[in-house]
């Protein structure tokens, strides 16, 4: 069986009347990533009363078997879902956070909770999901809806796009979005590895307050992207973050 643990960022007790958001970790990584503790920050900077959950499934993840880490999201997605209703989690308040394979657990752990509940998880936020093997590729087919994100695991999905090499490049959610398509590194990254953890930064900047101005204005409305927009907008979005306008 994979281990999987759940710990509160905060170490406080679950209080399910407030809102709940839980953040999983991807390939070669663990909940103690530096990335995790500063958007848990974030989050509790912009939400003091809520749950933040943080779900550890390093032993399976941190392997140099990419392959392997693959099947084992499935299991981990499973006992995150059965977490959530044991603890009797409210759905409607939940938002669930993953990055890389963790997008793909996060998808699978909404999709399962439903199962189990006959109720939706409120959000979904996949940041860069996983793409190899997941993706078709040659004459290999990739991972079914029920194996990875999908737009119905939530009542609203919403799926970072920020590298073509590590990330899933088809649409995953009800809104996604595509980061600097025409650049070839994300602001201040080099290489593949760094436009895939950009993923996390951007996210953790948005829930912090940062605002990014659109080369086209009518992008987004005002032409300003922000936090307010993943739960305004569906489709998929081309989104430039080279022009911070604000700071939280």
């Amino acid at each position: 069986m994979v281990e999987v643990t759940f710990s509160s960022w905060s170490a406080e007790p679950i209080d399910t009347d407030y809102n709940t958001y839980v953040i999983t970790h991807g390939y070669q990584s663990s909940s103690s990533e530096e990335w995790v503790n500063d958007l848990a920050q974030e989050i509790d900077d912009r939400d003091p009363f809520s749950n933040i959950i943080l779900t550890d499934w390093s032993e399976a993840a941190d392997t140099l078997n990419y392959f392997s880490a693959v099947e084992d999201t499935e299991a981990v997605g499973n006992q995150l879902a059965i977490w959530l209703s044991k603890n009797e989690i409210n759905p409607d308040t939940t938002q669930l956070i993953g990055h890389s394979l963790g997008a793909h657990v996060s998808g699978i752990a909404g999709d399962v909770y439903e199962d189990i509940t006959g109720s939706s998880i409120e959000t979904i936020v996949g940041l860069d999901a996983a793409g190899p093997a997941y993706e078709d590729f040659l004459f290999f087919s990739g991972k079914s809806p029920e194996e990875r994100l999908d737009p119905t695991d939530a009542e609203r999905v919403i799926a970072f796009h920020t590298s073509e090499t590590f990330g899933y490049d088809d649409p995953l959610g009800i809104l996604d979005l595509y980061i600097n398509p025409d650049d070839l590194f994300q602001p201040g990254e080099w290489n593949a590895i760094g436009n895939h953890s950009y993923a996390h930064q951007l996210y953790t900047d948005l829930v912090a307050g940062n605002g990014y101005r659109q080369s086209n204005e009518e992008v987004l409305g005002d032409g300003i992207f922000d936090y307010e927009d993943l739960f305004a907008f569906s489709g998929s979005i081309d989104v430039d973050t080279n022009n911070p306008v604000f700071f939280g």
